[in-house]
């Protein structure tokens, strides 16, 4: 369950952890690498910088430019694992997005 803050909006760690989950059951590489540097993008920081930003809730507008950022990265994955897949090199075809 995650977190959520006073205002309904979940907190920035709860996002990541979300985001996380759904890079790993989508087949992505680094799940955690790539959900950190996507979400330190859309918050406006570094990825050091979501460790201050963690207990603070998600801004809308931050969550507005994420959602798309970690669609596409889940749907970069599964074009990339079909095209090997129709190739002959790779056996198995998520389409899980992130």
């Amino acid at each position: 369950m995650s977190r959520v803050a006073a205002n309904d909006a979940p907190s920035v760690a709860a996002v990541l952890a979300d985001a996380i989950a759904r890079c790993e059951a989508a087949g992505v590489p680094e799940p955690r690498a790539d959900a950190e540097v996507l979400l330190a993008h859309a918050l406006g920081t570094s990825r050091a910088g979501l460790v201050l930003a963690a207990r603070g809730s998600m801004p809308a507008d931050a969550a507005a430019r994420f959602a798309p950022l970690l669609a596409r990265r889940g749907a970069s994955r599964s074009r990339t694992f079909s095209a090997r897949a129709s190739s002959g090199r790779a056996t198995s075809s998520s389409t899980a997005a992130c």
